[in-house]
């Protein structure tokens, strides 16, 4: 028979027709399992508004504040070919290289090379877009690498993983995606490097995840130590020994290492920033403490939940098959009690992380998060869903029993969730859909009770159980010849019709898994907007202001090319303004900012948000003439009055002032300023102001304080402070009054209103 003729040559291999034609249809697989997660993520969104549908931005929360305006600055050094070790642009001068390592370091943040500055939230959809693919893609390998391959049910397990519930939730943290695109890569190279003694793909998906986002892949790199153990026990070694955990121990430690040292390059500098920030020095926790209800937590598994995003319970939901496919998992009769056991302790030491507070602190690497709890939960994502698609094979319907009892237990839990909380208004719609993916879900699983697969797979039918091993190794073509000689290739009638049974029931299982997929994308989506709404374009950098103001900065750089300079903006468009339109400005918000300059600039009157963030709202001409502030852009339609700058352009929304008194950036200053401690400060900002001035000069400090007496009040009481020249605002709780504060000005002047809130 001609079809084992041989067509192509590769590697010293020969390729027949069939598996030309299989390793195609693995290809279009692939081509599913990265298209999938792409469209229903985007037309989720579509359906709100998402540009260019609507004129939407995926924008929100850090995304809008932090890493737009930082992808814009690691643009404009690759085109201009700066150094990544130190900017200008924000916080009057920082270290570029930890924030680069913190929220930059993705090869995929290149193709913002291809959208012009203003078009930046559309580059991090683009972004966003293809990571969720390649999570895809990349979960769909380890799954038909690792346990069964071929199986084209692969690919929509992947996109459940590609679209979970803690997707929906942070995904505008953009750099933490990276983690959950080569963490199944690093999870199929622990299999092979256990289960083959091939460590090559696990340095690299290790490394990979260590250099693009060192955060995250923490929580990856303690999973990927505990699941060692589970795939130890999984795949035994064939020589046996008593010494072969140690062998496999020190493989793993040895390749773990030597991918820390492949990325040491961004770990230890980062890691040398991090310990000076405010996030350094948390004590452990005394006593074991629990926060969050089992129950509460386990509910977390069932559809339609709103996102919990800057502080709640862990967004865990990975589709609702998972709910009935774990408990098949251990109701397998075929799968050995020592797998089961592995599994089942890790899977609850995950589950019990998401209620001790010790073990969430140590999860978080030593550190309470101020917000974003149980950001490691993607890992249980991950181990549910692994186990899910080895329960979904052809002795499923064996397992129907205990899949039977979870849907059945799931409704009761929902039934009693919906007595206990009277406010959950959508607590009718999750049973409702509850009972009927259970009802489909069990009706598919039953169809493969009577469908066991004969000795030889028919060709037509995609589960190829028997003649290939994990791994995707070659076919046993002797024995197919020799199948194919008996049978002239044909089953039995028997034989035939328990594949085809067993072909429908995969084809069913694969139907209503994407129905529920696409359930789940869209409603996910419409629960993320109650949340977070999608942010209008026109009040990004899709406007006038905004082309006026890169205009502007253009003009600045080219005429103060070789010399430094600074400008900022009023009003801002969001905290970290200097990066997103490259100004050389004083705002910065980063998490490896050191926390002493923090303090230093709260003393002095600006805002900051007491960790890591620091802002230019408004200033005195003092200030910017010390921190060498010399051009101001501001709104036209901003009351602002202010005589000691001079205008120098003007737009159709934005004017452009210079502060002709901005000192240089290096001046001579007294030996007084050497000296100047935190406890040699007076407590207001203007006498801060004053100090710091007389104290670099050696003359007495401009700004004069006024006394304030307030001659009407509304909806609130005033009374002075410690001096005549503050007082304090009270009212009672819950009054939302307004409150008038009326002064009247003794002389024509420049004044400032110091207001702390």
């Amino acid at each position: 028979m001609n079809i084992f003729f041989p067509t192509r040559r590769k590697a010293g291999t020969l390729w027949t027709p069939l598996e030309e034609k299989r390793r195609r249809e693995e290809n279009f697989q692939r081509l599913i399992a990265f298209l999938v997660p792409i469209l229903t993520f985007y037309f989720g969104f579509v359906a709100h508004g998402l540009w260019p549908f609507g004129n939407r931005h995926l924008l929100a929360y850090d995304l809008y504040h932090q890493y737009a305006p930082f992808l814009l600055e690691l643009k404009r050094k690759i085109l201009s070919g700066d150094s990544l070790f130190f900017s200008w642009t924000g916080g009057l001068g920082v270290n570029f290289y930890s924030i680069f390592t913190y929220y930059t370091a993705s090869p995929l943040n290149l193709l913002t090379l291809l959208f012009p500055d203003r078009f930046i939230a559309e580059a991090v959809t683009v972004i966003t877009l293809l990571k969720l693919g390649l999570s895809s893609v990349f979960f769909r390998e380890f799954l038909t690498r690792a346990f069964r391959p071929r199986d084209p049910l692969a690919a929509l397990f992947s996109a459940f993983y590609a679209l979970s519930a803690w997707v929906y939730a942070y995904s505008w943290n953009i750099m933490w995606l990276d983690t959950l695109v080569f963490l199944p890569l690093a999870v199929l190279g622990l299999v092979e490097l256990v289960r083959d003694r091939k460590p090559g793909l696990f340095i690299l998906g290790l490394t990979l995840m260590l250099a693009t986002n060192y955060y995250t892949a923490f929580f990856g790199a303690v999973f990927l130590f505990l699941y060692f153990f589970v795939v130890h026990i999984q795949f035994p070694s064939k020589s046996g020994g008593e010494f072969t955990i140690f062998k496999r121990l020190g493989s793993f430690a040895g390749a773990s290492l030597f991918s820390a040292l492949l990325s040491a390059v961004i770990l230890w500098p980062t890691a040398r920033a991090l310990s000076i920030t405010s996030a350094a020095g948390d004590a452990f926790p005394q006593g074991f403490t629990f926060t969050q209800p089992f129950l509460e937590v386990l509910g977390r598994m069932t559809p339609l939940r709103e996102p919990h995003i800057m502080s709640g319970l862990p967004n865990i939901f990975s589709g609702f098959f998972v709910l009935l496919l774990v408990p098949a998992f251990f109701a397998a009769r075929k799968r050995p009690v020592g797998v089961k056991f592995a599994y089942g302790t890790l899977l609850g030491f995950l589950f019990f992380s998401f209620q001790s507070r010790t073990l969430s602190f140590l999860w978080h690497g030593g550190h309470y998060p101020n917000s974003l709890d149980f950001r490691y939960s993607f890992v249980f994502v991950l181990l549910v869903l692994a186990m899910s698609y080895q329960a979904a094979d052809e002795e499923l319907g064996q397992s129907r029993r205990a899949a039977v009892i979870s849907a059945v237990s799931v409704f009761i839990l929902l039934l009693a969730e919906q007595q206990w909380q009277q406010n959950d208004s959508l607590s009718h719609w999750r049973l409702l859909a509850s009972a009927v993916l259970s009802v489909l879900y069990l009706a598919v699983f039953s169809g493969f009770l009577s469908s066991r697969l004969p000795s030889a797979p028919l060709r037509s039918v995609p589960y190829s159980l028997g003649l290939s091993r994990p791994g995707g190794k070659r076919l046993n073509l002797k024995l197919l010849r020799n199948f194919t000689r008996k049978k002239a290739g044909y089953w039995e009638p028997r034989e035939r019709a328990r594949a085809l049974r067993f072909q429908r029931a995969g084809a069913l299982l694969f139907i209503v898994l994407a129905v529920e997929l696409f359930f789940h994308a869209f409603t996910a989506a419409a629960l993320y907007q109650k949340v977070a709404p999608l942010g209008d374009r026109k009040y990004y950098t899709s406007n006038t202001h905004s082309a006026e103001i890169y205009g502007y900065m253009k003009s600045l750089k080219k005429e103060n090319k070789g010399q430094p300079w600074r400008a900022e903006v009023l009003p801002d468009t969001c905290v970290n303004d200097p990066f997103l339109y490259g100004s050389n400005g004083m705002s910065l918000f980063a998490s490896p900012f050191p926390q002493a300059s923090i303090d230093f600039f709260a003393d002095l009157g600006y805002p900051t948000n007491g960790v890591n963030s620091f802002q230019y709202k408004e200033s005195t001409i003092v200030m910017d003439s010390i921190l060498s502030i010399d051009y101001l852009a501001v709104r036209n339609n901003r009351v602002f009055d202010d005589r000691t700058r001079t205008e120098v352009a003007a737009g159709e929304e934005t004017r452009l002032l210079k502060n002709e008194d901005a000192l240089p950036f290096g001046f001579f200053a007294t030996a007084e300023a050497g000296y100047l401690t935190e406890e040699w400060m007076p407590e207001d900002a203007p006498d801060v102001q004053n100090r710091l001035l007389s104290a670099l000069s050696g003359l007495p400090g401009v700004l004069v304080k006024e006394p304030f007496r307030p001659w009407m009040e509304e909806g609130c009481h005033v009374e002075h402070d410690y001096d005549a020249y503050s007082f304090r605002v009270m009212r009672a709780a819950g009054d939302s009054d307004w409150a008038f504060l009326v002064y009247d000005v003794p002389e024509d002047g420049i004044y400032y209103l110091f207001w702390e809130d």
